[in-house]
């Protein structure tokens, strides 16, 4: 008798402490830092709490990493090469607005921004706790679900008539110029000449498309 009351209350135990366990193992951070140091401690430091982390050197990598999955939370560096942090959540903020964000920086002072970095939350480097960290992490993960999905890029119209047009990349936005000389295929695709993504492109002739059918 005694061992079947010691097994329920296990398995009652075991069914309240897991799901909020494996709550916690299901989400992915995503870490942004061109210091491999700072990458390898913060990777030790989350995965050390069950966390599914993935770390990337600057904003482009950061967003190749997002091309193939999604995380839950970001946390990026602010001075970077290639893709700064500003413009990294800047992207983020445009392309994934319910995504939570962090941003850490050694050289940049919230005080001194005037509220204008585009982050749920800020760090200075020597200035925090790993524990403060986490625990900022944690309050932003335990918000309502919020439906943060990597976005399909659809197709970029661009006009022809033009040697060269300008294209805003779906993935980084930023512009870039395409050929689009006379006998180009209607439909090409094109990599980006600053995150690499592949872009589908549809060349449009303007002003001689039919207007006349309902």
């Amino acid at each position: 008798m005694v061992l079947v009351v010691a097994r329920s209350l296990a398995y009652k135990l075991v069914n309240t402490l897991i799901p909020a366990k494996a709550r916690r193992m299901s989400h992915r951070v995503l870490i942004v830092d061109d210091e491999p140091s700072i990458r390898f401690v913060l990777k030790a430091v989350f995965e050390q709490e069950d966390y599914t982390v993935d770390v990337a050197e600057d904003g482009f990598a950061a967003l190749r990493k997002i091309q193939s999955q999604m995380p839950d939370l970001a946390i990026s560096d602010l001075r970077m090469p290639n893709m700064n942090g500003f413009e990294l959540l800047s992207v983020l903020r445009t392309r994934f607005p319910n995504l939570p964000t962090i941003a850490i920086s050694g050289e940049f002072f919230t005080q001194k921004m005037d509220g204008n970095l585009l982050a749920d939350a800020f760090f200075q480097k020597g200035s925090y706790s790993v524990t403060e960290l986490l625990s900022k992490a944690a309050e932003l993960l335990s918000s309502p679900p919020k439906s943060v999905e990597r976005s399909q890029a659809s197709s970029i119209w661009a006009p022809t008539g033009d040697a060269q047009v300008m294209l805003t990349c779906t993935n980084c936005l930023r512009s870039f110029p395409i050929e689009t000389c006379e006998g180009t295929a209607p439909a090409k695709q094109s990599d980006c000449i600053f995150c690499g993504v592949q872009l589908d492109i549809q060349l449009v002739a303007i002003g001689t498309a039919s207007s006349g059918s309902a």
